[in-house]
């Protein structure tokens, strides 16, 4: 088959491919992205910067690859959702302490909106929880930080 010849996609088998790990948590992701994204439609802050000022609120001040470690995070895609919260002035990053390093640091006005949107997500957690369940929940949240432990390192 050269580059101008279509596979024939008949042939493959594909009948796991609507079972892929990946493909289903993302879409579950994003469905409860939007969620949350409802209740905090009026906040000043959007659901993924809540969690990135959250960590910040009960750590701070970090270092940024300590930071995209905690939540995750591609440094990279870290650093562009830094961003908008140095542009509103909710995080400030200063030298760390040799000149490779950069700490991130909650502002005075980053503090004052996620008071001012925690209660938008308090009522969106306690909502959700409310609807999926205590026990399930609890069960789902063990469930998945086993398999966060098992994907960090894939070999």
């Amino acid at each position: 088959m050269n580059s101008t010849t279509s596979p024939d996609l008949r042939a493959l088998d594909l009948s796991e491919t609507a079972n892929c790990a990946c493909f289903n948590v993302r879409k579950t992701a994003r469905s409860i992205t939007q969620y949350y994204a409802s209740f905090l439609a009026n906040s000043p802050l959007k659901e993924t910067q809540f969690s990135i000022l959250s960590v910040l609120t009960q750590t701070e001040p970090l270092p940024i690859g300590k930071l995209a470690e905690i939540l995750l995070m591609e440094r990279t895609t870290l650093t562009r959702n830094l961003k908008p919260l140095i542009l509103r002035d909710f995080i400030s990053i200063s030298p760390g302490k040799d000149k490779r390093s950069r700490l991130v640091s909650l502002t005075n006005t980053g503090s004052k909106a996620f008071a001012e949107t925690l209660p938008q997500w308090q009522k969106a957690q306690k909502n959700l929880i409310a609807k999926f369940g205590k026990v399930k929940w609890a069960l789902l949240r063990k469930q998945l930080t086993t398999l966060q432990s098992l994907t960090i390192d894939p070999m």
